[in-house]
């Protein structure tokens, strides 16, 4: 099991991290964000008032299957990604937040989702059932930014990609059962954690790295949020949904950082944290000389 100060190391190595790919003739950035990622899924799971929801884990293998092929830069499903679930999001925008601004569009699909009947009521919603969806316990998200273009969408921006497994959106099965939280876990999983059902490591995990997150007693996450003016996006629908495009506004951006542990929470030495607001600062140095290069740079011209 890895500790908590390493572990925020290395999320924010993996933030820092910036691959590049040849992907349809062109060079590719990838960037990979699990602390984002997994606490904005784990905190849209919370919400739903489910007996048996799962709280997810980080998959790194999921995560690069996710980014290889989000890497040719083609904005469709991937029918040969085998028994995972499968939620895309594009933007003409930068890698910037990209990650983040998807797992919003998504989870806004459940203006569009009648919980009373579990059926859509009009709009897409495969993308929020997706994230709901209680027996999927693995995440894997990668964003691609893509400055050749995706074709049939814009000249350059980026593609976000989360896989799930086990996959969701069986049809003829409900996102989750109702009922008092963690009331119906399944074998194996039935510790209770922020009202997630959690295994024993999970538990373990979870009271040496972060503390619990807090709640918003709405369900709306734009009772917190700043409207946006950016450019359009396109998302798809999930695996085992039918496929379908809509097209959307720029979601906005939820109050506070998600991704941003606390290293003062599970008692990281003095050492430790000063090695992280290192980390920290880098990350932002380079990602401002990233956007000066790329203003600067020819190729992107």
């Amino acid at each position: 099991m890895i500790d908590c100060c390493l572990a925020m190391r290395i999320s924010v190595i993996f933030s820092l991290c910036i691959l590049t790919r040849l992907a349809a003739g062109q060079t590719v950035e990838t960037e990979y964000h699990p602390d984002e990622a997994l606490n904005l899924h784990n905190l849209y799971r919370s919400r739903q008032g489910a007996a048996n929801m799962k709280m997810m884990v980080w998959d790194q293998e999921l995560a690069e299957e996710a980014a290889a092929y989000a890497s040719n830069c083609v904005f469709g499903h991937d029918s040969n990604r085998g028994n995972v679930g499968e939620n895309l999001y594009a933007t003409s925008g930068s890698l910037v937040n990209a990650t983040e601004k998807g797992i919003e569009a998504w989870y806004k699909e459940y203006k569009n989702y009648d919980t009373a009947l579990f059926q859509c009521s009009g709009g897409v919603c495969g993308h929020f059932t997706q994230i709901i969806w209680a027996t999927s316990e693995r995440l894997g998200c990668a964003a691609v930014y893509c400055p050749s273009g995706i074709p049939n969408f814009s000249n350059k921006g980026t593609i976000v990609i989360c896989r799930y497994g086990p996959p969701g959106n069986w049809r003829g099965q409900d996102p989750f059962i109702r009922g008092s939280e963690c009331s119906q876990c399944a074998a194996g999983w039935e510790n209770c954690v922020d009202g997630l059902c959690a295994t024993d490591d999970m538990v373990k995990e979870s009271s040496t790295t972060e503390v619990p997150t807090t709640i918003p007693t709405s369900t709306d996450p734009d009772t917190t949020s700043t409207p946006s003016t950016s450019s359009p996006t396109t998302t798809l629908s999930t695996a085992h949904s039918s496929g379908s495009t809509t097209t959307t506004q720029e979601p906005t951006t939820v109050t506070g950082d998600p991704s941003e542990p606390n290293p003062n929470s599970c008692g990281c030495s003095a050492e430790y944290r000063e090695e992280l607001r290192n980390y920290r600062e880098l990350v932002k140095e380079w990602k401002q000389k990233y956007e000066e290069w790329k203003q600067k740079s020819a190729c992107n011209n």
